[in-house]
């Protein structure tokens, strides 16, 4: 597919059985099937939902078509839009499922199988963020609850505040902590993300306390909660489960973390809204993301690879997020590019050529 200069050219949607359909979106939670394989084999196979992510998954990717169908989501019917809808809560409930499994047995592995369990459960929480940040942008209270958990158990429950009333508001201006510059690197990158992220938290909510007449250090401070109950959790873990546990909790938190901003990172690289006569930034538009239809990574993630489309319309679910030709294009997938990010000068290689095109182009 051939980037059009950020003229939205939407691809009409083609005719695909609503069964596969159904169930290859689904495909996130056989990250899932991986953890169990992983427990009851032991051993290496603790390690099954890495290889799975950061090896067969590119494999798959390298050897598929390109993810360019349209799903007409109007043919679904209520029950298929459900069970559709269920897949980011249902991956939810599975990772706190297979975390607190894994806590049980955390104090019979070996240091090399804890290794290769909190790089499982790392890569499993970040799927669970993925699933979580679907679920933030709906309206209802029971999404948003379930969303909160799954942002719980990564100890990252400022992410919704962060990113609802800042990185949607403000994506690719100098202002956004998510938005990579062109030339940084992604440890560049993370440091000005995590600087940046907490404060504006703790500034909107002491600023939204002062409103309504109230001091900054109360119950009713969010932010305070967002650092006590993973605090908490933390604390029970470990008194419940033991050190090895803990361990495996703070490991998967912060593998998932990384990861997560790591993909803000590759989102957004280089790519910035100009600033109009009235000192106003341009309208975002499909131009200021950039999107990969790799297949299989998508089903495997949410499709966050159709990530400008989410900027389009962030309420949209996750199924109906549509491919266009006014998007540019990562030369890989997430999975790969997330690895490539951590080696600076294969980055630079690979993306700021297309940063340079994308921006004479626009």
């Amino acid at each position: 597919m051939t980037y059009t200069q950020g003229i939205e050219t939407p691809l009409k949607p083609k005719p695909v059985n609503k069964f596969q359909f159904i169930c290859s979106n689904y495909l996130s939670c056989f990250t899932l099937i991986t953890l169990w394989v992983g427990v009851e084999l032991g051993g290496l196979w603790h390690g099954a939902t890495t290889l799975w992510f950061f090896i067969v998954v590119p494999l798959f990717d390298y050897f598929m078509k390109n993810d360019l169908d349209n799903f007409d989501s109007n043919r679904l019917s209520n029950t298929e839009t459900i069970l559709l809808q269920l897949a980011p809560m249902g991956y939810i409930f599975g990772h706190v499922i297979f975390f607190f499994v894994y806590a049980t047995i955390a104090p019979e592995l070996s240091t090399s199988e804890l290794m290769l369990a909190s790089l499982s459960l790392g890569v499993s929480a970040t799927a669970n963020i993925g699933a979580a940040h679907e679920l933030i942008h709906k309206r209802n209270a029971i999404s948003k609850t379930i969303a909160r958990l799954g942002l719980l158990m990564v100890g990252y429950m400022h992410f919704e505040y962060f990113h609802l009333l800042c990185h949607h508001k403000i994506a690719c201006t100098k202002d956004d902590f998510n938005a990579a510059r062109k030339g940084h690197s992604a440890y560049q990158h993370l440091v000005r993300s995590f600087r940046g992220s907490i404060p504006f938290c703790w500034n909107h909510e002491v600023a939204r306390l002062k409103n309504n007449n109230l001091n900054s250090i109360n119950i009713h401070n969010k932010v305070l909660w967002f650092a006590f109950l993973p605090t908490l959790l933390l604390i029970l873990i470990t008194a419940i489960f033991g050190v090895q546990a803990a361990i495996l909790f703070v490991s998967q938190a912060i593998i998932s973390v990384v990861t997560l901003e790591t993909v803000s990172y590759i989102q957004h690289y280089g790519l910035e809204r100009s600033t109009l006569n009235s000192g106003r930034y341009e309208k975002t538009s499909l131009a200021h993301s950039w999107d990969s239809y790799n297949k299989i990574s998508n089903l495997a993630t949410f499709m966050i690879g159709r990530h400008s489309n989410h900027h389009m319309d962030p309420r949209r679910d996750f199924y109906k997020l549509e491919s266009n030709t006014a998007s540019p294009q990562l030369p890989y997938g997430y999975t790969v590019m997330v690895v490539s990010a951590f080696i600076p000068p294969l980055w630079r290689l690979l993306m700021d050529s297309r940063v340079k095109s994308v921006l004479q182009k626009t």
